[in-house]
């Protein structure tokens, strides 16, 4: 599901109904788990399998 370089919209559940988007670009992926990088260094993993997860679509 995930290509490694690619840049993605990340939307995320945060703070119990909020929804949060971000862009980010992927620099591992291990099954359902991500990391990616936003900006220089700021580097998160995301579980995509999480019910906090609610989508990711690739940038063009």
């Amino acid at each position: 599901m995930f290509n490694v370089g690619q840049t993605y919209r990340i939307r995320m559940i945060v703070g119990g109904d909020e929804q949060q988007m971000f862009k980010c670009q992927v620099i591992e992926v291990d099954g359902p788990v991500i990391k990616i990088r936003q900006g220089d260094d700021d580097e998160q993993i995301i579980n995509t399998a999480s019910s906090n997860f609610v989508s990711a679509e690739p940038e063009k």
